[in-house]
């Protein structure tokens, strides 16, 4: 494996675990009923997954990443009903997502992606 691409997997992993942390502090911020910070931070977070699955697909090539498609296709149907129900200005419907649907996708997600990816980020 080239440099760059021990390099990608290395940004894939940050990605993956800063995605999980904001994920923690938005549900915070919610908690809190700072629905302002809230709306930036959802932006945020959906970004950070997005620029993540975006380097995934600069290593396609070189490791096997399908079995991260299922995963990355809950979380980001997870990213789905979150906005939809924030929309609606439904905060409690919104705490709800994130807690028993949205966290448990990312922690699944982030654990694949280190499963898959980690060992890339080290040879």
């Amino acid at each position: 494996m080239k440099r760059k691409d021990r390099e990608v997997c290395q940004e894939v992993l940050r990605l993956a675990d800063l995605l999980e942390e904001e994920l923690a502090q938005l549900h915070k911020q919610l908690n809190d009923n700072n629905l302002k910070v809230s709306s930036a931070m959802i932006e945020s977070v959906i970004k950070r997954f997005m620029s993540a699955n975006q380097e995934i697909a600069k290593v396609r090539g070189e490791i096997d990443t399908t079995v991260l498609k299922s995963e990355a296709m809950a979380v980001q149907q997870g990213f789905d009903y979150v906005v939809n129900a924030y929309e609606e200005e439904q905060v409690g419907k919104v705490l709800e997502i994130i807690q028993f649907t949205l966290k448990p996708r990312v922690k699944t997600w982030r654990a694949k992606v280190h499963d898959v990816i980690g060992p890339y980020a080290q040879k």
